[in-house]
Parts: structure tokens; sequence; C-alpha cells
């Protein structure tokens, strides 16, 4: 009786330290508060009300100049299907090591208006970062995976 007397004790000193070991929950509002408070940039940043691929939650936002989605999944099939389709496929990589789009621009063909793309995988969210500056797709994507 005394041993519980004593655990009741330490369980009740010990609970207003447990919610600061306790981390935070992923949401998609805590990936917006980590980018703004890493001093990125953020601007239009909204939650939409119908999210796309399948996705339970989005959050689209202007990351220094990047545009960045946030999807939220409930399920790990579908979050690793739609990862898959947001990678490039092969034949691209071909057709940019053989600068096979410049030549086809030179003979009139309209330039492809991809713009590069990074994709990251943290949990059940998805990120989705398209910008040209490859340094700041690799700082968004680490900001977001340091979650």
């Amino acid at each position: 009786m005394k041993k519980i007397a004593i655990a009741g004790v330490l369980v009740l000193l010990a609970l207003p330290i447990l919610p600061r070991l306790i981390p935070a929950g992923k949401t998609l509002d805590r990936f917006q508060a980590a980018f703004e408070e890493g001093g990125y940039a953020v601007e239009r940043a909204s939650v939409s009300t119908t999210p796309q691929l399948e996705a339970i939650g989005q959050l689209s936002m202007t990351v220094d100049g990047a545009h960045v989605e946030i999807y939220h999944f409930d399920d790990e099939g579908k979050i690793a299907k739609q990862m898959e389709f947001q990678k490039p496929g092969p034949g691209s990589a071909q057709v940019d090591a053989f600068g096979l789009s410049e030549l086809a621009a030179a003979v009139g063909a309209a330039k492809p208006k991809n713009k590069p793309v990074t994709v990251a995988r943290n949990g059940k969210f998805l990120l989705v970062v398209t910008s040209e500056d490859d340094a700041l797709r690799a700082r968004i994507k680490a900001t977001f995976s340091s979650l």
C-alpha cells in the first residue's frame, strides 16, 4: 500500500512535466509554423476545403518564392502511390540528359514549362515543392523532414 501511494505521488508530480517531454503532433498548421520559425517568408498560406490527390488535408503556400503543397493522408497506400506519381519518370531524365527539349525547341516545338519538383514524405504527410532554385528546394525539404 505504501508503494502505491509513493507511485501515485510521483505520477502527480510528473504530470506538469510530461507535456513538455511529449513531442508536438504533426499538423498542417505545425508545418506552416515550422517554416515561419525557420526564417522563411511564408505567403498566401491556405488550407484547401477540397484537398486533391486523395488527401484528407492540403496546405498550399509560397515559401521564399517556391510553390509548396503539403498533403495529409490517412492511408499509407495512397501516400505511396501519390509520391510515385510526383516523381519525374525515366523518360524525362533521358530528355534532360540529351538536351532533347532544347533540340525540339530549336526546330519549332514549344519548350516544356515544367519546373523542377522536389518530393518528400514525413509520416502521413507529403511535400511537393516546385521551384527553379535547387538549393531552396533542398532547404525546404530539410525543414519539412526535421519535424
